[in-house]
């Protein structure tokens, strides 16, 4: 079942193709929907799959001895499966939906003969995996060195950016799991931010009410390189408001 560019596409990295790349993938495009804790990729299990997101969040996870930690969060910027385009069959890693919504996918195969009869698409998505590299490079960076306080702001305000909507219901539980802290920390650290009057949190649901104080919290201004991480393919439609981890 192939998707139909006619109506359109959400996902940053297609939106930006040029036409004729477009149209050599939109034969192995299929619309799946993505479930909240949903495992795609596994670490040493070979990829099927990649997935352009379209809606919500993917969450990739590194272990770390006996607990893991997020490493990278992508939204409708990005695509999962970057090992495939970097010419591997495996990730070390793991991914899951993080916040549930919809992805285009296509077979692992399909996508290497696209990227072999293709330049320009195999450019786009090298510089997409660059951007990505960057990411989690500056991800590690921070939560070896940034208080609990900053780096929770910047988790907030990269979650709201991928799904383009101020309320993140995640619970405090699976944010401390995603930082690698107690709970009890990203609670303590919730309450700061909340008197800063930059979100409202329940234990289930936190709403950015000024993204602007919260940037400030989060003691990092967006820049040009971290502006050009959200949106690897020049000219994405997607509007970036904040700073990435």
């Amino acid at each position: 079942m192939s998707h139909s560019w006619e109506s359109g596409s959400r996902n940053g990295i297609l939106t930006n193709l040029v036409v004729a790349d477009r149209w050599l993938i939109r034969q192995y495009l299929q619309p799946v929907p993505l479930t909240v804790r949903e495992q795609l990729m596994k670490p040493g299990v070979s990829i099927e799959y990649v997935y352009f997101i379209e809606r919500g969040t993917v969450s990739i996870n590194a272990d770390a001895t006996d607990r893991s930690i997020e490493v990278a969060c992508i939204g409708r910027e990005g695509m999962l499966g970057l090992s495939v385009v970097l010419g591997h069959t495996m990730m070390n890693v793991h991914a899951h939906v993080q916040l549930a919504g919809s992805a285009l996918r296509m077979r692992a195969d399909d996508l290497r003969t696209a990227m072999a009869a293709s330049d320009t698409l195999r450019s786009a998505l090298l510089s997409y995996a660059h951007t990505m590299i960057c990411e989690i490079t500056d991800t590690v960076a921070v939560a070896g060195c940034l208080p609990i306080v900053e780096r929770l702001a910047r988790f907030l305000l990269k979650v709201s950016d991928r799904i383009d909507q101020p309320a993140i219901p995640l619970t405090h539980d699976y944010i401390a799991k995603a930082l690698g802290v107690r709970r009890s920390s990203v609670t303590t650290a919730m309450h700061v931010i909340e008197g800063e009057r930059a979100v409202r949190s329940t234990r289930s649901l936190t709403t950015l009410t000024d993204t602007d104080q919260l940037r400030r919290v989060s003691g990092h201004s967006t820049t040009e390189r971290r502006r050009a991480a959200i949106h690897p393919v020049a000219n994405c439609p997607v509007q970036s408001r904040v700073a990435m981890d």
